[in-house]
């Protein structure tokens, strides 16, 4: 942080103790609650196969805090599958989906659901795929795969914005901050609300599915990072008020996020790609304090927006 510190610098110091100090003394855990109704699964469970990426020290995987999104997808007619090696030798044959979540240049040990301050957390923010395999996945989403890549706030966006550049999506790497909280809870800043009513959630086919059940209106994301592309299309758009507080060693510095977005649909010739800002919004957790957040919230259309990915990385949609 430079020296002479403005109001915005002070706030984004408090805004960023308090997000670590919430993640460092509440542990996060899948919500047991979380039940999955499906009315219609899109597939007679033979559908197409989902692979989650669990090779790159992800925080997130199809086993452990993103479970409840691999399990809407096994309703859905998914069948999915994990990946644990690298991908210098080519993407898995039977891959139709690739699924990236929180993947780190590090990795990082818990107690009880508490991450430990260990030496290999100062890897963390560096990149977690290297030269070849950012090319493998570029050269095969543009033949015709899809992928989904979610990197939720700092330190995933610094390890992931070497991949998210060669899709067409720029990454901060920090944290995000707007207006656009959700009014049930205004104290908390972390919750951020994407609405017709509000104009931040775009026109779009995975906004609008493929009726008008399917149809989005009310999606809701918690802190994450802010995304910018010059190419896709930004379907959770930030308004002009918003802040990023990126990465400054040795802290954090404030600047504006007008015009980006927190998910971005991208097509690379052939294929297809959806990048994620935040990871909540796509599963079902809760912490040792009781308080949840994701797809399981009522009034929020999150597990529909879920699904309405992956139907359009799917190409029913």
């Amino acid at each position: 942080m430079p020296r002479n510190h403005s109001f915005a610098d002070f706030r984004a110091i408090s805004f960023l103790t308090a997000a670590i100090a919430t993640t460092a003394c509440a542990a996060q855990k899948v919500d047991p609650s979380y039940e999955i109704r499906i009315k219609h699964p899109a597939y007679a469970g033979n559908g197409p196969v989902a692979c989650f990426d669990q090779a790159h020290n992800n925080s997130h995987t199809s086993d452990g805090l993103y479970r409840p999104f691999a399990s809407l997808l096994q309703k859905d007619g998914f069948r999915i599958r994990i990946i644990e090696a690298d991908l210098r030798l080519g993407m898995p044959a039977e891959c139709q989906l690739f699924i990236i979540v929180n993947a780190a240049g590090g990795k990082t040990y818990t107690l009880f659901g508490l991450n430990l301050p260990t030496k290999s957390r100062e890897h963390r923010p560096e990149p977690a795929f290297d030269r070849v395999e950012i090319d493998t996945i570029r050269s095969w989403v543009e033949r015709g795969g899809s992928v989904l890549l979610v990197a939720d706030h700092h330190p995933y966006g610094a390890s992931a914005s070497t991949l998210a550049r060669a899709l067409g999506v720029d990454m901060t790497g920090g944290f995000a901050e707007a207006s656009n909280i959700d009014p049930a809870h205004p104290r908390d800043r972390s919750r951020l609300v994407y609405s017709r009513d509000n104009g931040l959630l775009a026109n779009h086919a995975i906004t609008n599915g493929r009726s008008k059940e399917e149809r989005v209106s009310r999606a809701m994301t918690f802190t994450g990072q802010s995304l910018g592309t010059a190419t896709g299309v930004p379907l959770l758009l930030l308004g002009d008020s918003a802040v990023d507080y990126v990465p400054a060693p040795p802290g954090f510095q404030n600047r504006s996020a007008k015009g980006r977005s927190q998910a971005v649909a991208i097509e690379l010739k052939k294929g297809r790609a959806v990048v994620m800002g935040e990871a909540g919004a796509l599963t079902a957790q809760i912490d040792d304090r009781g308080n949840q957040f994701g797809m399981q919230l009522p009034g929020n259309d999150n597990q529909q927006f879920a699904l309405n990915i992956v139907h359009w990385l799917a190409r029913i949609l």
